[in-house]
Formats: structure tokens, sequence, C-alpha cells
């Protein structure tokens, strides 16, 4: 319900979002029964240690978040690996609280991992030809601003801005 009032008030990634971290912890932390036991392990890399029988856990872990580094990527980069870290601690406050699960630092470390994934599906080097042949010719224009050719130059929207309208350079 959230998700869709966020798609139809904000942007279709944000509604897709809430829907996903619904999904989440509805898996992590809602349709699990609460067991007496151990619900916090401090130890570091403890479940790599038994990688045999925490592999399965591991990696679901892992591809759990890579959809939430690919939205939180698409609107504000790689800050949304902040966004991510904060649903991974929440996740496992809620599942020591509420006796729904193991509180661990590695689950925190898995699900980066899968969000540094998904951040890093969308990020690509500007290596390719036509960014460099892009910047040659917005250098070029940035030369010739002024000259009443090519408009004046905006430094503070990097735009060429001819008359009273602005148009963007590329």
């Amino acid at each position: 319900m959230i998700g869709i009032a966020a798609w139809k008030i904000w942007k279709w990634d944000i509604g897709v979002l809430l829907g996903y971290v619904f999904l989440v912890l509805c898996s992590t932390v809602l349709i699990r029964h609460p067991f007496s036991g151990q619900h916090f392990q401090p130890e570091l890399f403890w479940s790599w240690r038994a990688w045999d029988r925490q592999k399965e856990q591991i990696i679901a872990n892992v591809i759990m978040f890579i959809p939430v580094g690919v939205l939180t990527g698409r609107r504000i980069g790689w800050k949304g690996l902040w966004i991510a870290t904060g649903l991974s601690v929440v996740i496992e406050v809620l599942q020591l609280v509420s006796s729904r699960g193991l509180c661990e630092f590695d689950d925190v470390m898995h699900n980066m991992n899968g969000a540094s994934i998904g951040v890093g599906v969308l990020w690509q080097p500007p290596n390719s030809l036509r960014e460099i042949d892009d910047r040659r010719r917005v250098e070029s224009r940035r030369e010739n601003a002024g000259s009443g050719h090519y408009g004046s130059y905006c430094p503070v929207r990097y735009r060429l801005c001819y008359w009273k309208a602005c148009y963007d350079e590329i």
C-alpha cells in the first residue's frame, strides 16, 4: 500500500523500492516465528568459518540487497549505500528485539556487498568515445563563450544561454 502511494506521489523507483523493502522485512522479520535461544552473534566472520553450513544464507543476503542498491543508486548514486546500511541495521535490530532471527554483523556486511554490487551495476566509467567527444565539444564551447556565435556560458547551470532562453549544451 505504501509502495503504491509512493509510486503515485513520487517516482516509480521509490514506489518499487518501498514495496521491495516491505517484502524484505516480511521475509526477514515479519513472517518468522519467535524462538528461544541465541539471538545475537557479535563474532565477526563467524559465518565464513562455517561456510559449509552458511553458504546459502550468505549468498541469499548478498542477492537480496542487489535490488536495493540498484534502486537507491538510480536515485542518489553511491549514497544509496547509506540507505542500504540503514535498512540492514533496522532488520538486524528488529530480529534481535522481536526474537525472530539472529542479529549478526556478518549479515550487515553481506547485505552491503549486495547493495554495492547493485550500485556498481549502474556505474559506468566515463571512457566511452561518445562521452569523450561530448567533453571536447563542451570545452570548445566554453572557450568560445561570449563571442556572439555560441552564446554566453553560464557556469552555475553548465549551460549555454542564448538571449533569455537556456538550452542544454549537448
